[in-house]
């Protein structure tokens, strides 16, 4: 069995977007990243392809699209997720929905590790940011 290893937009717009001020630190790691099953959901899709596109237009947009469906295992969300990660949200300030929703779905599904250049992550115990 692999490890699991969430992936957060921060470090999606970094490998893919040559100008972001992560882009070489996101390449060191992906040899290590590049190991384990990698997982997303919805949120972070939708919250990704808006920030390439806006950063590197629609082109590259479509190959971060593709690269996602390719390459990792994309959760579907609900309405019971987000209604938990509302209390997350606001046990934790400083989180948006979308990374409240990820934290609900690394603890429900184990995952301890996540690819982000986000450091509010570091906040949630049980969680261990790559980066």
């Amino acid at each position: 069995m692999t490890s699991k290893i969430f992936i957060d937009t921060s470090y999606i717009v970094a490998l893919f977007v040559p100008k972001d001020q992560y882009h070489e630190q996101a390449k060191k790691v992906l040899p290590m990243i590049d190991k384990k099953e990698k997982i997303m959901c919805q949120s972070v899709i939708n919250e990704t392809i808006a920030l390439i596109n806006k950063k590197a237009g629609v082109d590259a947009s479509k190959r971060v699209y593709k690269a996602i469906l390719d390459n990792f295992t994309v959760i579907t969300e609900d309405m019971e997720l987000y209604n938990d990660s509302m209390d997350t949200l606001i046990k934790y300030h400083k989180l948006s929905l979308t990374d409240s929703i990820i934290v609900n779905l690394m603890k429900k599904d184990n995952i301890i590790e996540i690819a982000s250049f986000d450091d509010d992550f570091d906040r949630v115990n049980g969680i261990v940011r790559i980066h």
